[in-house]
């Protein structure tokens, strides 16, 4: 087996006062059934690795891949890509590689794109655009030797109202974002072959996402993903928004967005929710087999199973 051990301090200022990175990733192997025991050091030489995951090849080898920024552990600007090899530590591929600029503001206003434009042009790169707060979700290893990452945009946001009826005290709440999914189609050596984002804006108060973010199926060549979305969204079937109306749990549609291999992305409804009287869980809808996927629903004590079977060309 193994696993990340992430030693992670603060974050410091270089001299001339840039800030850096000061952790580090370790990748810790148990072999033999822990009687043998290695670390490797993952460095990117002053960048914040934001999030990495890892998988063992079929030679045995590791895969690590995930994302990295020049600005904080909150941020992403591209992609990080290694190989090891797991006897000898070797370094195989060792790679990053900066998301390209139409895609990190592909869904920024026209006043921030400009922003980030003169940030490009005078090398300021504490103030180029990166994107946000993403979660990697899956490493999902190609035969070729290169890898996809699925992330998603997630985060809490904490609001305090006056209480207005006791001047003592504040209510507060807890806002849960799960907003856009990108997916980064990497080649064995480490290059972007593409990068494509579905975006989803969903907004939620005080109940920990219950039935936000999306499930993910896999068929041959292509990848689905079905999550939950305001139907103001499907103005016109298969377009996207540039800005989508954000889904709160209130005239949802069930959503069906696939990515086929050329990193298209294509966009369907599949149902009202408000129809079936029930809401979609995506997080514990599951693919069950090569062309199908059950998703599940609940209202109150309500609940409903369905059944999503793939025809792909």
């Amino acid at each position: 087996g193994a696993g990340f051990n992430n030693d992670q301090d603060a974050v410091i200022r270089n001299g001339r006062g840039r800030r850096v990175s000061n952790y580090k990733f370790a990748v810790l192997a148990y072999r033999d059934q822990g009687e043998s025991f290695k670390e490797y050091q993952i460095d990117l030489k002053g960048k914040f690795i934001t999030d990495l995951t890892m998988k063992i090849t079929t030679d045995g080898n590791l895969t690590c891949a995930g994302f990295y920024s020049e600005q904080s552990q909150f941020s992403v600007k591209g992609t990080t890509f290694i190989k090891i090899d797991a006897e000898t530590e070797e370094l195989l591929v060792s790679n990053i590689k900066e998301f390209d600029f139409d895609f990190l503001t592909e869904y920024l206003t026209d006043r921030q794109i400009k922003r980030a434009e003169k940030a490009e042009a005078k090398g300021k790169t504490n103030q180029e655009a990166e994107l946000f707060r993403y979660a990697l979700d899956d490493l999902i290893l190609r035969s070729d030797g290169g890898a996809v990452l699925i992330a998603e945009q997630f985060f809490i946001e904490e609001i305090t109202f006056n209480d207005y009826y006791n001047r003592f005290d504040n209510r507060i709440s807890y806002e849960y974002n799960y907003n856009d999914i990108i997916v980064v189609n990497i080649n064995p050596d480490g290059t972007i072959e593409w990068a494509s984002r579905i975006p989803k804006n969903q907004q939620t108060r005080d109940d920990n996402g219950y039935f936000s973010s999306y499930s993910m199926a896999v068929i041959r060549d292509r990848m689905y993903f079905v999550y939950n979305d305001n139907s103001r969204n499907f103005e016109e079937q298969g377009r996207f928004r540039r800005f989508p109306y954000p889904f709160n749990g209130s005239n949802s549609v069930i959503t069906l967005s696939e990515i086929n291999q050329n990193g298209e992305v294509f966009k369907y409804a599949l149902g009202s929710n408000r129809e079936e009287n029930i809401l979609t869980r995506p997080k514990v809808c599951q693919q069950t087999g090569l062309y199908e996927m059950v998703i599940f629903g609940e209202r109150r004590n309500k609940f409903k199973f369905g059944t999503l079977t793939f025809r792909p060309q």
